[in-house]
């Protein structure tokens, strides 16, 4: 960005882009990408687009900008009223205009586009603002869940495309749970969510998910030993998200853990030798125990409340 009247420059970039591999085109055309990429990514930080909304259609408006200003299916905008001016010790001043939801593009014309009101917290009306979001919102949400056995869970999710009909999470779980001799064993685990809208209006949302935890549940054997197992537990379930104000989701939940897949009790002996990095080397022993060794059963319904956070 140069100012014509100084001819300096205001506002600049650098670019960069190389390719190795294949014949001089096909190696040309990667690094044009590559160079496309960082030319949108960098104009759209210096002239971020405002529009307008020009239609209302329940969950669907319709905004006056499309292939015209680069609009792509899939953009994010946030949508407030018109800002306000405002005279105080006679100078004039303009007054921002209260946010009130987002929206997705969904279609791209010429000069206009469509989108699909995602979450909103106050009502959109013809004529008010939106402004193109320079990075897609992310979520977050931590859950605490109990079952009968008793199992208690305390789960924290990183959603990914949280916010279309179909959806996931990147999931990390600690938990404590009973085992066959009544000891409660703690465990620690990582693991993903498939969620898929069922319905979403009036300021809540209906969707089935399935879960798959990879774990491991820890305890002592009856010869002390530190020992672990191997804890897999899928479930189906059932959540009713309600908003309860801009940036926070209530989340309650009815899940079904399917099967338990209880690997057997191990724990790690060292060996004396070294390997390549000079590590000294482990072996897995069976772990001891006085009878039958205990197993894990967490079959059966858990219910859990969830804290959901949007960072837009």
């Amino acid at each position: 960005m140069v100012n014509v009247e100084t001819g300096l420059s205001e506002k600049s970039f650098k670019l960069g882009a190389s390719h190795t591999g294949g014949n001089r085109d096909a190696s040309l055309e990667k690094a044009l990408s590559n160079i496309t990429f960082q030319v949108r990514s960098k104009l759209k930080e210096l002239y971020m687009i405002t529009s307008e909304v020009i239609e209302v259609d329940g969950k669907t408006i319709s905004i006056l900008s499309g292939e015209n200003l680069g609009l792509e299916k899939g953009d994010f905008f946030e949508i407030a009223s018109k800002d306000k001016q405002k005279t105080y010790k006679g100078r004039t001043i303009t007054l921002p205009g209260k946010t009130r939801g987002l929206a997705r593009i969904t279609e791209v014309g010429p000069y206009a586009s469509k989108a699909k009101i995602v979450r909103k917290w106050r009502k959109v009306k013809e004529g008010h603002k939106a402004y193109e979001m320079l990075t897609n919102p992310y979520i977050a949400d931590l859950s605490l869940s109990y079952g009968p056995l008793p199992h208690y869970d305390l789960t924290g999710k990183l959603l990914i495309n949280p916010l279309g009909l179909l959806s996931g999470s990147l999931n990390g779980h600690f938990g404590f749970i009973q085992d066959s001799r009544d000891k409660m064993d703690i465990y620690l685990g990582i693991g993903g969510t498939l969620d898929f809208t069922l319905f979403s209006g009036f300021g809540s949302t209906v969707s089935t998910s399935l879960d798959l935890p990879v774990c491991f549940a820890f305890k002592q054997d009856d010869n002390n030993h530190s020992v672990k197992s191997g804890l897999v537990m899928p479930a189906v379930g059932l959540n009713l998200g309600v908003q309860i104000g801009k940036h926070w989701d209530l989340v309650l939940s009815m899940k079904n853990i399917l099967i338990t897949n209880n690997q057997a009790w191990t724990y790690s002996v060292k060996t004396g030798e070294k390997d390549d990095n000079g590590n000294e080397k482990t072996r897995q022993e069976p772990a001891v125990w006085d009878g039958d060794a205990p197993t894990i059963d967490a079959e059966g319904l858990i219910f859990s409340v969830s804290l959901r956070r949007y960072w837009f």
